[in-house]
C-alpha cells in the first residue's frame, strides 16, 4: 500500500484492504483497537527498516511521509471498522 501511494499508479491493494479485510476482521470479532495496534506495529517496523537506509538528506521527508500516511491509514481503519460493527 505504501508503494501504491508513492507510485500513485493504483490503489487496488488499499481498496481491497478496506473493502474486504477490515470488514472480515470485524466480522471475526477483531476490535478496532486491535486493528489499529497491528497496523501501527507494521508501519513502525517498515519505517525503522527503511528510513535509516535512505540518504541522510531524504530521511526527514521520508519520516514525514510515513507519519502522514499512517495517520490517514489509521483514520480509515477506524472509520471502516466502526462501519462494519467492530467493537472498540
Amino acid at each position: 500500500m505504501v508503494r501504491e501511494e508513492l507510485e500513485g499508479s493504483t490503489s487496488d491493494l488499499r481498496e481491497s484492504y478496506f473493502e474486504m479485510l477490515v470488514p472480515g476482521l470485524a466480522a471475526q470479532g477483531e476490535t478496532v483497537s486491535g486493528m489499529v495496534a497491528i497496523d501501527m506495529a507494521v508501519v513502525i517496523r517498515i519505517a525503522i527498516a527503511v528510513i535509516p537506509k535512505l540518504a541522510p538528506e531524504h530521511r526527514e521527508k521520508a519520516a514525514e511521509f510515513f507519519v502522514d500516511w499512517q495517520m490517514r491509514f489509521v483514520r480509515d481503519v477506524v472509520l471502516t471498522a466502526n462501519a462494519a460493527g467492530a467493537k472498540p
